[in-house]
């Protein structure tokens, strides 16, 4: 089966339990983050393992690329 590839926009609280819950599915594959704070953004991508950090601004953008 091929992986679903997400981009995830906003790293507040509420992403902790979006995070944990994709983790369990062996057909997710969370490519990147983005978040107003970028040092949020950055520590959910190393504590989840998320390749990729994106500023908000560019995040859509950058996102559309990555998921396609």
């Amino acid at each position: 089966m091929e992986k679903f590839r997400i981009g995830l926009i906003g790293c507040g609280v509420i992403s902790d339990k979006y995070l944990k819950t994709c983790k369990e599915f062996d057909f997710i594959d969370i490519v990147a983050c983005a978040s107003l704070n970028i040092e949020e953004s950055k520590q959910k991508a190393e504590t989840y393992n998320i390749p990729r950090v994106c500023p908000l601004m560019k995040s859509l953008m950058i996102l559309l690329l990555i998921v396609y």
